[in-house]
């Protein structure tokens, strides 16, 4: 997504105008701190390594029934998967800066 996508986007889903306020042009870090931390940002919790357990069970008696093309077009959807979280991954995290700076622009109008 380009910034102009990420703010677009944005504006549909609050119904807000941070198009006309929020500038990502010059945000480079902010993009380059997402890629080079997304790893680590995704860091896991107990939670999530449960429910991960509970689903690789039900994936290896999945895939063991599948034949080896079925298996290779497993391999391309769970690859288009991985890509579509790291595309919602990326959102959330721009959608994080945007919502700090809408609210930090809402509260300097109160205070005026």
């Amino acid at each position: 997504m380009t910034n102009e996508d990420f703010l677009n986007h944005f504006d549909s889903i609050f119904n807000t105008e941070t198009i006309k306020r929020v500038n990502l042009q010059d945000k480079k870090l902010l993009i380059e701190l997402y890629r080079r931390l997304e790893e680590d940002l995704l860091t896991t919790n107990q939670e999530y390594k449960e429910v991960r357990k509970r689903w690789k069970k039900i994936d290896e008696v999945f895939t063991k029934s599948l034949t080896d093309e079925q298996l290779k077009l497993y391999d391309k959807f769970d690859e288009l998967r991985n890509e579509m979280h790291s595309i919602e991954f990326e959102q959330v995290f721009i959608f994080g800066y945007i919502i700090a700076k809408e609210l930090d622009n809402e509260s300097k109008l109160k205070d005026a």
